[in-house]
C-alpha cells in the first residue's frame, strides 16, 4: 500500500494520470482483492482468537480507507460511498488530505519475493491444469530447480497452501542459468486421494451453504448416506470436517 502511495504521488506530481490510475487499479484488484483477501479467508471466517479477528478487521479497514483516498480523484462517487460506510459518519473523502507515505512500512525485498511466489503459483496452477489435476487434490511434492532462488519459510508456506502440495523442495538447476523450473511429483497415494475426496465433499457442502443463504457464523446439521468406504473416511475425519464446514 505504501509503495503504491509513493509511486502514485510521484506520478501525479508529474501529471502522469493514466500511469497512476493503472497503479492503483493493479494494487486494488490484484494485490489486495485477488491475493491478500483470498489469502486471508480463514482469518476472516475462522479467526484463531478475538485478537486475530480484530487485527485482521483493522488492517482491512485501514487499507480500504487509504485506497478510497487514492481512488477519490478517479472514481469520486464509488470512493465516497465506500468511505462513508467505513467511517460511519458524514465526512466526505473529498475533504480528506492525500495519503501520506509511511516509508517504514515499505519492504522492497518482501515485495520482490512475494512477486516471485505469485509467479511460481501461477505457473504451478497451469501445470496442474495441463495435467488435468484439480487444485483440491493434494500432491506430494513440488520441486523448484534454481541456482539462486532463496525464499523464507513463511513464504514457502504460501506456495504449499496455494498449490496444495505437502512439500516444496529446492534443487540445483542443471541448466546453470538464472531461471527456475517447476516439477510436481504426480504420484497420488491412497492417502492423498482420500484427502482430495474430503476436500471435494467440503466444497460441495460450502456450495450448499451458499445456496441456502447461510452466513459464515451459522451452524448447520449435515445428513448423508454413503458407501462403507466413504462413510468410514468421513467418520475418521469428523472433527476436521465439522470445523471446516461450520457444522454441529
Amino acid at each position: 500500500l505504501n509503495s503504491v502511495i509513493k509511486e502514485s504521488t510521484e506520478n501525479l506530481d508529474k501529471y502522469n494520470i493514466t500511469t497512476t490510475a493503472r497503479l492503483i487499479e493493479d494494487f486494488i484488484i490484484n494485490d489486495f482483492s485477488l491475493w491478500y483477501i483470498r489469502r486471508s479467508r480463514n482469518r476472516l471466517q475462522r479467526p484463531k482468537s478475538q485478537k486475530e479477528a480484530e487485527e485482521t478487521a483493522s488492517v482491512f479497514a485501514s487499507v480500504l480507507i487509504e485506497s478510497c483516498r487514492l481512488v477519490a480523484p478517479f472514481a469520486p462517487f464509488l470512493s465516497e460511498e465506500i468511505y462513508r460506510n467505513l467511517k460511519n459518519d458524514n465526512n466526505s473523502v473529498h475533504l480528506e488530505n492525500w495519503p501520506k507515505i509511511n516509508k517504514s512500512q515499505i519492504d522492497k525485498e518482501l515485495e520482490k519475493n512475494m512477486n516471485i511466489i505469485r509467479e511460481i503459483v501461477t505457473k504451478g496452477l497451469k501445470i496442474r491444469s495441463d495435467e488435468g489435476i484439480k487444485v483440491r487434490q493434494p500432491l506430494k511434492k513440488l520441486k523448484i530447480k534454481s541456482e539462486k532462488l532463496k525464499i523464507e519459510e513463511n513464504l514457502i508456506e504460501l506456495i504449499r497452501d496455494e498449490l496444495n502440495v505437502k512439500e516444496v523442495e529446492f534443487q540445483v538447476n542443471e541448466t546453470k542459468n538464472d531461471n527456475w523450473e517447476l516439477e510436481y511429483d504426480l504420484e497420488i497415494t491412497e492417502e492423498l486421494k482420500e484427502e482430495g475426496l474430503m476436500r471435494d465433499i467440503m466444497r460441495l457442502i460450502q456450495d450448499m451453504r451458499k445456496t441456502a443463504g447461510c452466513k459464515p457464523e451459522d451452524k448447520i446439521t449435515i445428513y448423508y448416506s454413503a458407501s462403507e468406504g466413504l462413510a468410514g473416511l468421513i467418520s475418521r475425519k469428523k472433527q476436521e470436517f465439522l470445523s471446516q464446514v461450520g457444522a454441529e
